[in-house]
């Protein structure tokens, strides 16, 4: 319900309509606890054009990450013990140094906004949705996850984060608009590059 007042609210809200709101990006990082790789989608909405920027994990160069003393701080820091907000951002600092030394294979779209509005009206809601409606963390308070792929969410606007959502194994009844942000770019690439290097079975199966 909360997903369809949203949708309702950009197409009826001059001030929520694709021409008034500023330039963002959305960027989604997954990571696979299976295999330990990373994908990528960078969506930069602006005024005439959608660009969705996709990377996929090939490897990473484990000499030079050990090497890093970065690196070896950061992973001495992060205890289970710590509160949440720390874990997230030695996670992310991490992630960082790791994204340093890895090598990707990468690729992008550039679309026209007048000609995908379903794709702009999801970027939108989900852009204009908090953290909470994006999380749906009481309807997913007794949910129980022991593997799956952790996916952080991040909302930017003018270079800085806006806010950020982090959800493990999305899927249409837990996560519906998360689980459309993974899906739907995905879906899109690979209708216009079939059996690409984003197939389901690098992407965990979205």
């Amino acid at each position: 319900m909360k997903i369809l007042f949203l949708l309702l609210f950009i197409s009826s809200n001059p001030a929520a309509s694709a021409g008034a709101l500023p330039p963002y990006t959305i960027q989604v990082s997954a990571h696979s606890a299976a295999s330990g790789r990373r994908f990528d989608i960078t969506m930069r909405r602006e005024r005439r054009t959608v660009t969705l920027i996709y990377q996929k994990q090939e490897g990473v160069n484990q000499a030079q990450l050990r090497a890093d003393p970065l690196y070896g701080k950061l992973a001495r820091q992060l205890q289970p013990s710590l509160p949440r907000d720390s874990i997230k951002a030695l996670s992310d600092a991490l992630e960082v140094v790791i994204e340093k030394h890895s090598y990707f294979t990468k690729d992008s779209l550039l679309l026209p906004v007048a000609r995908n509005k379903a794709l702009v009206a999801l970027l939108d809601s989900a852009y204009l949705a908090s953290p909470e409606t994006l999380e749906n963390p009481e309807a997913n308070r007794s949910r129980i996850v022991l593997d799956g792929t952790g996916f952080r969410f991040s909302f930017l606007a003018e270079g800085k984060t806006v806010k950020q959502a982090y959800v493990r194994a999305p899927s249409p009844h837990t996560h519906a608009l998360l689980y459309r942000l993974i899906t739907v770019p995905l879906s899109l690439y690979r209708s216009k590059h079939p059996n690409s290097f984003l197939d389901e079975a690098t992407t965990s199966g979205y």
